[in-house]
């Protein structure tokens, strides 16, 4: 899959790539074992594929508490709050929060739900753009489609799942083809969320119980390289093929680029799609993403 080191483009691609959600399903960490998880990733080698801390706002305080508690906390935390989008109190909450733990985190974006048109207007009043702001949008809604504008005008991003804790979780890539070049169109900015534990399209295990069923689930590197390909404006079907590809040899990586099946992409190109385009993604585990990185020789 590697043709070569391909350190710098390797960086541009995965750098900040991972929220850590260890705290939700399937892992359900309590506060203090997913901390200290986070914390000692945050002191690994591999710290520069971290990015924020994911903690619901009614566990803020829990989470402070674990956190100050730390002996070696390696820095500010950046954290990511999943909030009830009507929650009138909740942008003081959050500001007041970040004055008080100023020394150990900081909330810099919030994650919500608005169903439909009419609430997201509401959200984008209630909670300022101080923070990053992602909605969450259902892509088995028949409707997604016509959210993306106002989201666009609001100045919100998107947020979708793309997997969860039953086999019905998992989008259909033709779906997920097209919300990627609805939204590339949009300009908009989105982050995933679930089913994204391995690098490659295959068929894993919903779970680590021995008589779990195995479905088919989403690589994260195949979603990476159909956000870049989207931003050249392929067509659905050409995205959800990349989306699809199971074989590691069809993806190449060198010092310059990547490519699927020959398809070039400039290292400039992957970084651009990731920077613009492509947040990342939010796992409740660090170590295996990363460990199939590492056997696909990417790290």
């Amino acid at each position: 899959m590697v043709e070569s080191e391909a350190t710098g483009t390797a960086r541009g691609l995965l750098a900040g790539l991972i929220d850590y959600a260890g705290l939700f399903p399937p892992a359900r960490l309590g506060m203090r074992e997913a901390v200290a998880a986070y914390a000692a990733e945050r002191r690994g080698p591999y710290a520069w594929v971290l990015a924020r801390f994911v903690v619901a706002a009614e566990r803020l305080e829990e989470f402070a508490a674990a956190r100050a508690a730390l002996k070696r906390g390696g820095g500010i935390w950046p954290l990511s709050v999943i909030v009830h989008g009507d929650r009138k109190e909740g942008p003081a909450q959050l500001f007041a929060f970040n004055d008080a733990h100023a020394a150990h985190c900081r909330i810099e974006a919030v994650e919500f739900r608005a169903n439909g048109v009419a609430e997201i207007a509401a959200c984008a009043r209630i909670w300022p753009a101080a923070f990053e702001r992602y909605c969450e949008l259902p892509l088995a809604s028949t409707d997604w489609a016509r959210c993306l504008p106002p989201l666009r005008a609001a100045g919100l991003r998107v947020k979708i799942r793309t997997g969860g804790l039953v086999p019905e979780a998992f989008p259909a890539t033709g779906a997920l083809a097209r919300f990627l070049l609805r939204c590339a169109d949009a300009g908009l900015t989105f982050k995933a969320t679930a089913g994204l534990h391995h690098a490659l399209r295959g068929a894993y295990a919903l779970s680590p119980e021995p008589a779990s069923p195995r479905v088919p689930m989403h690589g994260f590197l195949n979603l990476v390289l159909a956000c870049a390909y989207a931003r050249r404006s392929w067509d659905a079907a050409r995205l959800e093929a990349v989306l699809l590809e199971t074989s590691a040899n069809a993806f190449t990586f060198d010092g310059e680029g990547a490519a699927w099946r020959g398809e070039r992409l400039s290292a400039e190109e992957l970084a651009l799609a990731r920077r613009a385009f492509f947040q990342g993604f939010g796992s409740c585990s660090i170590a295996e993403p990363i460990g199939e990185l590492r056997a696909l020789q990417l790290l």
